[in-house]
């Protein structure tokens, strides 16, 4: 005589399933906005890195990172406010979102966007939770157009822009004047801003 018992186990392959869509849906969003997840458990002062921070921070996935190690990898003129931040988040909870030069395994300089808040257990901090994203991109672009905006500034002809895409009837409106806008037409850039060319 043999006996058995049958389990239906439909609904935790499901479930399964469903998790490791979700964990891959996160891996490749991640990847193309470059932006991880960290977290640090405040008992032991442990630190875990998503996949995609160890690649912000061009070091091979998985190997062990102290907190202390995460903070010198930012450049030395801002590891005081990151330890600060971190560190009222740990003691306080105050969240943070900061944008910060940071120096790579592999000695590039690159700009991030770090973020992190605490999370609390049953009246307590334990843990701190955040993300990284790799924003050198963004603030490349940001850079030029302040450059750009410099030399445009500087020069003595007039230069006026107008938005771009749809306008009303009354036609485009002036969203920006150079410096020789207000000494050749004694109106300030505040006056023409908004106005019909």
């Amino acid at each position: 005589l043999r006996a058995g018992v049958v389990q239906d186990i439909t609904a935790r392959k499901l479930a399964e399933q469903a998790a490791a869509r979700t964990t891959e849906l996160l891996r490749r969003t991640g990847e193309m906005a470059k932006i991880g997840g960290w977290e640090v458990i405040l008992a032991d002062m442990r630190m875990v890195w998503s996949e995609q921070v160890y690649r912000i921070h061009e070091m091979e996935p998985g190997l062990p990172v102290s907190v202390e190690a995460a903070v010198m990898f930012y450049a030395p003129e801002v590891r005081t406010v990151v330890s600060a931040a971190a560190r009222a988040a740990a003691e306080h909870g105050i969240p943070w979102d900061l944008e910060l030069p940071l120096v790579t395994a592999k000695d590039r300089r690159i700009w991030v966007k770090t973020q992190g808040r605490a999370l609390w257990e049953d009246g307590k901090i334990t843990r701190v939770v955040g993300a990284l994203q790799d924003i050198s991109e963004k603030h490349a672009s940001e850079e030029q157009l302040r450059l750009l905006e410099t030399a445009i500034s500087r020069l003595n002809d007039i230069v006026l822009i107008t938005e771009a895409g749809s306008v009303d009837a009354s036609g485009p409106r002036i969203v920006f004047v150079n410096d020789a806008f207000e000494r050749q037409t004694g109106y300030s850039p505040a006056e023409a801003l908004g106005q019909s060319p």
